[in-house]
């Protein structure tokens, strides 16, 4: 009887198409990927890590291989994330030879960051062998991933590296900064300091080399609360630069009494005091005069802040915003329609405008957020145009992703990784082939979050070619259906005068320009600050080592 009323139950779920058949993770995986559904993918992708073998890699690098040229930012940093947790002795192997060989230099250099999620002895071997045969910027993460792995296999790595190179490759353009990056990452495991040149430090390691790992390796511990990422990350050089040589521009022309506040959205000033950043403060008054000088500046970082022409009738200001045409930030007076407006704005002039453009064009480096894309971006830089923005985006809090192939940019060193914790100082030495754990999620910060504040430009990408698209957001692609761009960043220079004796112009050195959307003060945690913090401080570290270089000094 029981055996009739199964047969007839399988019969009628037939009928009507319940049957279900699960699929393998493999399959869950590609199918998550035809349905963009990020909930199926991380799924499939964490029972593919579980498995920890070379069959589960085989399906990730496969799933990879079949993503959409440039690939969906989720998708492609969920299976790379995925790779790289598994500490399988046999599969660290393939997944060497995957990178090395792989002909995707984006996807290479994208993988070996991600590899940054896994701190266990398992990808020393990887991280060696890449020291070894990769490209400049592979072995620059390289040094910077074996820094944080405290444990004696990371100094054997490190220090065979470091062993051929001789005094004088300081000096070199290409060596110089690989032996910088060891040494640091050598002072900082060991504690100690031997100096800037390689034979001091192989002297020391062959003289303590077969000592226990206790003796050796004695980082600085990270304690207490971590306000800012000068707590845990190289600064190097930021100490030395002088006050005057970056600018933070802000608004003074808006008065409390008059506009409600001080119509400054951020305040870059105070974020460089907490770094220990020497900057100077100049307000709008002073700079749109056309006897202010840049000659002297290196860098300018310009307030987010309100220049559009608002209304500082204290009646109105007590009204609330419709929302129909905008808010307060887009300069929409609520009580615009019982007339008695007092307009202001504190727009810059075109005069000034024109001498940021020159600045840039000499070497100088600008950074700028949110609404100074319309204020300034889209004005100074015209001819070509580089980037714009089409619309205002409502406040909203967004995961953002490094831009396929862009993860290894030195803007983006630090910024896709978690603060020091007791795990990553104290790292697994487990990892035998073989063995089934792997990596747990969220165990290091492969993604952030990034608050927009309402009424926020979005980034349209107008110069493919020129402009480097260093974050992005999933959410904002979608819903923009464009990039969804989130920081950006490029090159501006342009032809100067012939010289004497020459038939062809001479090409000014060139600075650099960083974008943001959203700013500092809007972020929610101070995990999401970090990714900004970062984000400045290797532009200023770029510009700390390369101004020197250009015109002016």
């Amino acid at each position: 009887m029981k055996k009739v009323l199964l047969i007839s139950i399988m019969i009628f779920l037939c009928a009507f198409n319940i049957i279900f058949i699960a699929g393998t993770p493999s399959q869950d995986l590609e199918e998550g990927i035809k349905k963009k559904d990020a909930k199926m993918i991380k799924k499939a992708v964490e029972q593919l890590v579980q498995q920890n073998d070379e069959k589960a890699l085989d399906s990730l690098t496969s799933a990879l291989n079949k993503l959409a040229t440039p690939p969906e930012p989720l998708a492609y940093w969920e299976i790379l994330g995925g790779i790289s947790r598994f500490t399988n002795k046999d599969v660290i192997s393939k997944v060497t030879t995957f990178i090395l060989n792989n002909k995707n230099k984006d996807l290479r250099s994208d993988l070996l960051a991600a590899m940054k999620n896994n701190r266990t002895s398992t990808v020393i071997p990887l991280l060696s062998s890449l020291l070894e045969k990769g490209s400049y910027e592979m072995q620059s993460e390289c040094i910077h991933q074996l820094g944080a792995i405290h444990i004696k296999e990371s100094l054997d790595a490190l220090f065979n590296f470091l062993r051929p190179f001789k005094d004088d490759d300081t000096k070199d353009i290409t060596k110089g900064p690989l032996i910088k990056d060891t040494i640091y990452a050598l002072k900082g495991m060991t504690g100690i300091d031997r100096g800037t040149y390689p034979a001091a430090w192989i002297l020391w390691w062959d003289e303590n080399k077969n000592k226990d790992t206790s003796e050796l390796i004695r980082p600085k511990k990270v304690t207490g609360n971590i306000e800012t990422v000068r707590d845990y990350r190289d600064m190097t050089g930021m100490e030395t630069l002088d006050k005057d040589t970056i600018l933070v521009l802000r608004n003074d022309k808006c008065k409390p009494e008059g506009c409600g506040s001080d119509c400054n959205f951020d305040r870059i000033e105070d974020i460089l005091e907490r770094l220990n950043i020497p900057h100077t403060v100049v307000g709008k008054s002073e700079f749109d005069k056309e006897s202010y000088s840049l000659d002297d500046k290196w860098a300018l970082a310009i307030n987010c802040n309100q220049f559009l022409e608002h209304c500082t009738n204290p009646e109105h200001r007590k009204m609330k915003p419709t929302g129909q045409d905008g808010g307060v930030r887009l300069g929409v007076c609520p009580g615009s329609s019982q007339g008695n407006c007092n307009q202001h704005n504190t727009k810059l002039s075109e005069k000034t405008i024109k001498k940021i453009t020159q600045f840039v064009e000499t070497g100088g480096y600008l950074f700028t957020e949110d609404l100074e894309i319309e204020e300034v971006i889209e004005r100074a830089f015209k001819v070509p145009k580089y980037i714009g923005h089409t619309k205002y985006l409502p406040d909203k809090q967004v995961k953002i992703l490094p831009a396929p192939g862009a993860a290894l940019h030195h803007y983006l060193k630090y910024v896709f990784e978690a603060p020091p914790s007791i795990s990553a100082q104290n790292p697994s030495s487990e990892g035998t082939s073989g063995e089934t754990t792997s990596v747990k999620p969220k165990d290091f910060r492969i993604d952030a979050e990034w608050k927009i504040d309402d009424e926020s430009p979005d980034i349209k990408i107008l110069n493919k070619e020129k402009v480097t698209i260093l974050i992005v957001s999933p959410q904002v692609a979608k819903e923009n259906k464009n990039e969804g761009a989130v920081a950006v960043t490029w090159s501006y220079s342009k032809l100067g005068p012939t010289l004497t004796g020459s038939d062809k112009p001479t090409m000014l050195p060139g600075g650099k320009v960083l974008h943001v959307m959203s700013h500092f003060g809007k972020q929610r945690s101070k995990l999401d600050e970090f990714a900004l913090q970062n984000l400045l401080v290797n532009f200023f570290i770029e510009l700390n080592e390369q101004r020197p270089k250009a015109k002016k000094k």
